[in-house]
């Protein structure tokens, strides 16, 4: 008995309401009709007005439309995962280097990528690019910085960018280690020569001479590699060190 009168009495207030909701509505719209037609009207008898709102509007939407989409993109960063963020613009800076050593394979050069090698011991490193030509084999480590990137001479990595000033890790030390994984398994006569690259080629570097190992932009990766002839490897000697770190490289 108590469940039938609480079904009635929630269908009698549900009833209630629409009907309260339908007069409300019939009631309102007409008064609102009216209060925009009132305006329209008001605009229309005053048209310095409505040409003034017009062109607020428009360059309002002008504005908009001509925004950096750098800074829409960093605007739509301050809603995601730092780490996530620095992850993705490595990823991109590294697909930016690959696709300028591709070109290299066009020069009897073999470019291996994104690549895992484990040494006897069982220490792992992660090398964004190996590249294996006549004049030796580049150990690249890529860094997607924008900014003006100043090396002092202490070899300390500064950044300025859009008017903030930071401290980077040296990426030499990386490098190092990268080197160390290749020595342990390739024969020593092999030259190998590391290598820093910049994908963003707008970045300003100063002060390069104060790094120990080499740091060059992505729009002069090519040249830079190309313009070392101290040595040289055979064909046969390329394919067996591309080898040798296949066999090595895990997944």
């Amino acid at each position: 008995m108590k469940r039938l009168l609480l079904a009635l009495l929630t269908a009698t207030l549900c009833i209630a309401l629409f009907i309260g909701g339908w007069f409300l509505f019939w009631k309102i719209m007409p008064l609102a009709l009216h209060l925009v037609l009132k305006a329209i009207g008001w605009l229309l008898r005053h048209q310095t007005v409505l040409l003034i709102l017009i062109i607020v509007v428009v360059t309002v939407f002008i504005l908009i439309q001509s925004m950096d989409p750098q800074t829409t993109a960093n605007i739509d960063n301050n809603t995601v995962n730092p780490q996530d963020a620095i992850k993705k613009a490595g990823e991109a800076g590294e697909r930016e280097i690959a696709y300028q050593l591709s070109w290299l394979t066009m020069q009897e050069y073999k470019v291996i990528n994104n690549v895992k090698l484990v040494q006897d011991e069982g220490l792992i490193q992660q090398f964004d690019h190996i590249v294996i030509g006549p004049n030796g084999i580049f150990n690249i480590e890529t860094k997607n910085y924008a900014g003006t990137i100043t090396i002092d001479q202490h070899g300390n990595w500064i950044r300025e960018k859009n008017g903030y000033v930071e401290a980077l890790t040296n990426p030499s030390s990386q490098v190092y280690r990268h080197r160390f994984i290749l020595e342990s398994f390739l024969d020593s006569k092999y030259p190998i020569r590391d290598l820093i690259a910049i994908a963003n080629d707008k970045t300003i570097i100063k002060g390069q001479e104060n790094n120990p190992i080499p740091v060059v932009r992505s729009d002069l990766l090519i040249h830079y590699i190309l313009q070392n002839n101290e040595s040289s490897l055979t064909q046969e000697d390329i394919e067996n060190i591309y080898q040798n770190i296949i066999s090595r490289s895990q997944q």
